[in-house]
């Protein structure tokens, strides 16, 4: 299983962030526009591989080396893709409100998930509304394959030689670790730092054999296996006590709520009478929370 995990520079130099922050910006200008020309309906039928090639035959430069406007061309057309993803699930749930034919269903979500929902004029529709034309103003990643850097250890912690605008020339970036990534790395410049993103390999757990084991939740115990062992035993009993603490809780908090409600009520009605305008609001009081400790008792 792949998982993420981020390392970050540490102790690095000025003159290297800022040389970075230079490569950032120039790819965020790519990314600005691949977003702006296919953020849309009209990226539906581009294939990012061909797009690549087209531009490697135009020779667009984008004033940075090759590889690293290959891998950002890559990962902003998967960002556009996850985006379109994102609105067809919204318009599976259109479909089963506007038909309930199972045959036709299964046509619509046919033409959705192959991406020919511009054939359809419902899913047509339907996408246009919740597919809108995204747009980015990202300038803070730069996203590096294999061979944009080199990984080694010196000093006792990880390094990373990170490819630069100049040609041969590379910028070495410490790192508050001692892992040296071997994976597409992310690198995204934040508050003078730069954070290292990278997937690992994660373990799935210690292996425990490949016997097979049913279990049932209880009340007296957590759990009974298959084989009849108990385990968290003593849980009902726990359970109850902490129950029956609550009920009894609760029913004087009711009692007592309900007594001061009556209590207000009679001392209101005194006050509200001609006859009894001399009582004051300190002996209300008083008589409410005598009359109250001597219900809670």
């Amino acid at each position: 299983m792949k998982v993420t995990r981020i390392a970050y520079s540490k102790k690095l130099n000025q003159g290297k962030f800022e040389h970075l922050e230079e490569i950032a910006n120039r790819l965020g200008d790519l990314r600005t526009e691949l977003w702006d020309r296919y953020g849309s309906v009209a990226g539906v039928t581009i294939d990012p591989t061909e797009l690549r090639n087209q531009w490697v035959k135009e020779r667009r430069t984008f004033n940075v080396p090759a590889r690293l406007w290959k891998e950002t061309l890559r990962d902003t057309m998967d960002d556009i893709a996850l985006y379109r993803e994102a609105a067809k699930v919204k318009v599976r749930k259109a479909i089963r409100c506007h038909t309930k034919d199972k045959a036709e269903q299964k046509r619509l979500f046919a033409l959705l998930k192959a991406d020919h929902w511009l054939e359809d004029s419902f899913l047509r529709r339907m996408m246009r509304k919740y597919f809108k034309h995204g747009h980015t103003s990202v300038d803070n990643q730069i996203m590096l394959d294999s061979g944009c850097y080199t990984a080694f250890e010196f000093g006792g912690q990880a390094w990373i030689d990170v490819m630069s605008l100049e040609r041969r020339q590379r910028i070495a970036i410490p790192l508050n670790t001692t892992f040296q990534p071997d994976s597409t790395l992310r690198l995204i410049l934040r508050n003078g730092r730069v954070e290292v993103h990278h997937t690992i390999d994660a373990e799935l757990g210690d292996p425990c054999g490949e016997a097979i084991i049913g279990i049932d939740k209880g009340y007296t115990e957590v759990f009974t296996d298959s084989d009849g062992e108990k385990h968290g035993k003593g849980l009902g009993k726990r359970l109850s006590k902490e129950s029956d603490a609550l009920k009894k809780n609760t029913r004087i908090a009711t009692s007592s709520r309900r007594l001061l409600i009556r209590s207000r009520m009679f001392f209101q009605a005194i006050l509200g009478a001609r006859s009894s305008t001399h009582v004051k609001p300190s002996t209300v009081v008083m008589c409410e929370t005598s009359a109250i400790k001597r219900r809670t008792r």
